[in-house]
């Protein structure tokens, strides 16, 4: 007799005769906790293979972090997700910097250790849960001394920001030679004579102490256009004290692109991706601040220019549109914002319209307080009870009138309460215009426009 009969999820069954054979379609599962298993850089989990790993251990740099993971596995080296016992670590290099035990979390647990010395050592690992789990051992790592990095000789003395070169960087020891056991990252920096510049990538991996590949710095120089006076530098992350650092070459900036808009606060920063630091300063509406109108390449690298630019602001009472000629690629200008909140200035270059704009992050204008009160010119005679046209604008103390001050004002004569019409004036953007009206006759009279300030304005 033959059948045959399929078991969803688990597999199928065959018979025949008296032999059953069952084939395992799904995921093997892990067998009991029995042993640990420690796994260094270069190394990698191979259940089922005799030992449970593969590779070979990576050398290591002293005094540069690196993980070793331990792994709670069963008789054929699976991990046991459900193991959540306590290891500890130790090392047969007395030195070494350990960190405290941990737990297991799905039968896992990563340690960052660090070898001070040279030479070669071990990693054990303890199952402190249960002290009837055997200790697992790592194989034998070595500590190598890395003093810092040299770079291939930059072959063109001269090159454009932005433009990518190929070049090779080497770690090496005190005697110059490779550190064929390094594999880690490498921060890199670009330095000039007016500062830090950017280099892309910014961090580079070695690979057996080794890396080629492309740079490419933003920040242009040609302070010194013999010998030139930009370096790439590199060091490890973190340790500044093993680096290197390339030979000297120049850097030319690319062609007029784009305008920079500098108000205060904010620094230019050639080569950057802003093209600047820090923020936009707040400003008390009406008064006036400078800003500065930059010709730049693409990376914010200033370049020669006498194009006529435009500032104009997304506040419609501002001082603006501000119209500036560029003079070695720079003017400068003054401008007064007015409205309350957030503002934003632009500038764009009128005679190439192919020029990129900027547009700053928003200003913070702050309210300025009414210094007084102006009234618009009275006639000489008035008659009691008869109305006339009159204005009062709030204004600065320079005598700009506020378009913030909206709100309202009290009216006094000089003649008593009550001879007066109206006595409260509603201000609309720094202004109010209406009738005013006179009861009480007499020569020399004065009317007045107070506010609610403390202490008020008046006028």
């Amino acid at each position: 007799m033959r059948f045959q009969r399929h078991l969803a999820g688990l597999g199928t069954l065959i018979r025949l005769g008296a032999v059953l054979t069952v084939f395992w379609a799904g995921t093997a599962l892990a067998g009991p906790f029995v042993q640990l298993q420690v796994l260094l850089p270069g190394e990698a989990a191979a259940p089922g293979q005799p030992g449970g790993k593969t590779g070979t251990p990576h050398a290591q740099v002293t005094g540069v972090p690196f993980p070793v993971i331990v792994r709670a596995c069963d008789a054929d080296w699976n991990t046991v997700g459900s193991a959540s016992d306590v290891v500890r670590l130790t090392s047969t290099a007395g030195n070494a910097v350990l960190p405290a035990p941990s737990v297991l979390i799905g039968g896992q647990v990563t340690f960052e250790v660090q070898l001070p010395s040279v030479g070669s050592s071990r990693f054990t690992a303890q199952d402190q849960t249960n002290l009837l789990i055997p200790l697992g051992s790592s194989a034998n790592v070595t500590a190598v001394a890395l003093a810092g990095f040299r770079f291939q000789d930059i072959a063109a003395h001269e090159r454009q920001a932005g433009s990518a070169f190929v070049t090779s960087l080497t770690a090496i020891d005190a005697g110059g030679n490779v550190v064929l056991g390094y594999h880690g990252p490498v921060q890199l920096e670009q330095l000039t004579s007016q500062g830090l510049g950017r280099v892309s990538p910014g961090v580079i991996m070695l690979a057996s102490g080794v890396w080629s590949g492309s740079l490419t710095v933003f920040r242009a120089d040609e302070s010194n256009s013999q010998i030139g006076s930009v370096r790439v530098h590199a060091h490890l992350p973190g340790d500044p004290g093993r680096s290197g650092t390339g030979d000297e070459f120049v850097v030319h900036p690319g062609p007029f692109a784009r305008l920079q808009l500098l108000v205060p606060g904010m620094v230019a920063v050639p080569g950057s991706e802003a093209g600047y630091d820090g923020a936009p300063a707040s400003q008390a509406a009406t008064a006036p601040f400078t800003l500065t109108v930059r010709a730049t390449d693409e990376y914010w690298n200033p370049v020669p220019s006498v194009h006529q630019v435009r500032v104009v602001s997304s506040d419609s009472w501002a001082t603006t549109p501000l119209t500036l000629t560029l003079a070695g690629g720079t003017a400068q200008g003054t401008v007064a914002l007015a409205t309350t909140g957030g503002q934003t200035l632009t500038a764009y270059d009128i005679d190439e319209p192919a020029v990129q704009s900027m547009v700053i992050p928003p200003i913070a204008v702050t309210a300025a307080a009414a210094s007084h009160f102006q009234f618009s010119t009275l006639p000489a005679g008035i008659t009691a009870g008869q109305p006339i046209a009159v204005t009062i604008r709030a204004v600065d103390a320079g005598g700009s009138i506020i378009p913030t001050f909206n709100g309202n004002a009290r009216l006094f004569a000089s003649t008593g309460p009550g001879t007066i019409s109206p006595e409260t004036a509603t201000f609309s953007e720094g202004v109010w215009t209406g009738q005013l009206t006179f009861f009480g006759a007499g020569d020399d009279v004065v009317v007045t426009c107070v506010d609610y300030a403390t202490p008020p304005h008046l006028g």
